[in-house]
């Protein structure tokens, strides 16, 4: 990688490797959000202790959490040149093989690059 560009985009190893998990784990993200959105109560008609349970409220929280990281990994993905999107996805997602034309370090500068978006994305929401 470009001496400039290694400043510029800069991660800690630890950082790297949990926003590399973060990716992996999108698609289960994604359906947990659309199990937690479509979900209905549970209500089987018999009182249940004499403790506030407030699930919408829980749900709520749960789903902002997830919308932030689903958020910020496609909005990283709008970063990426249009060519290299979904291979450096899957790549990192399902470790498929790139299978692109491009010079390997031009892709894993991409991915790179792609992982340091979405942590600095993550940063600032």
């Amino acid at each position: 990688m470009n001496k400039d560009l290694r400043g510029k985009y800069k991660l800690e190893h630890s950082q790297y490797i949990k926003t590399k998990q973060l990716i992996r784990s999108y698609p289960s993200i994604v359906e947990e959000y659309q199990e937690i959105l479509h979900a209905s109560p549970a209500n089987d008609g018999q009182p249940h202790g004499k403790g506030i349970s407030d699930t919408t409220g829980q749900k709520a929280i749960k789903l902002a959490e997830l919308s932030k990281k689903i958020i910020a990994i496609e909005r990283a993905s709008e970063k990426i040149p249009q060519e290299y999107r979904r291979a450096i996805f899957n790549h990192i997602a399902f470790r498929k093989p790139y299978n692109l034309p491009a010079n390997i370090s031009t892709i894993r500068r991409w991915q790179y690059k792609f992982i340091f978006y979405v942590y600095k994305i993550l940063e600032e929401q």
